[in-house]
């Protein structure tokens, strides 16, 4: 084999290299790129899923503030009240999963308190003494899983964006 002969392969058998790189290359690339353009659809999906989410959340945290706001009419109320109780338990048990953690809870608390305290409000002109002093206590506990609920909900619900700008009462920027 002359040297122009091997010459010659040796340029075709590197021109078939790059040629197989350069063609490896591109299905590499178009392999990458399908993989990016899957995981952009799927977040694109998981944020749309979020964003209505966080409208179902922030609906629920409403439900749950106003019927939180009447619960404590269950403590001038002679008796039990089953249709206000319904209407909570069908709000918890379509709803609450929309509601964070410890709305839920207090929720839960509130719920369990509109139910007990009428029940211990009307014995509690028997109890005399020790008994008396406990039952109170009982029924301060009630109330104020009641009362506070709609704190704990409000401030579930933050709706400040961090970073926001505001102006101070002496009307200087201020930060959130």
């Amino acid at each position: 084999m002359s040297e122009l002969e091997f010459n010659t392969i040796a340029n075709i058998f590197t021109f078939a290299v790059s040629v197989a790189l350069l063609l490896g290359g591109i299905k590499l690339r178009h392999h990458l790129f399908q993989e990016f353009e899957e995981k952009w659809r799927t977040l694109e999906r998981k944020d749309k899923f979020r964003l209505a989410a966080l409208d179902e959340k922030l609906k629920a945290h409403q439900e749950a503030f106003a019927l939180a706001r009447q619960m404590p009419n269950v403590m001038g109320s002679e008796g039990f009240d089953f249709n206000f109780y319904t209407k909570c338990n069908r709000f918890f048990d379509t709803r609450s999963l929309y509601l964070t953690h410890n709305a839920r809870d207090a929720f839960a608390k509130a719920m369990a308190a509109v139910h007990l305290y009428p029940m211990n409000a009307k014995s509690l002109p028997r109890e005399r003494g020790h008994k008396r002093e406990k039952a109170m206590e009982v029924l301060a506990d009630l109330s104020n899983d009641m009362l506070i609920l709609p704190s704990i909900l409000s401030s579930e619900v933050d709706l400040e964006v961090p970073g926001d700008r505001l102006v101070t009462s002496d009307g200087q920027p201020g930060q959130s």
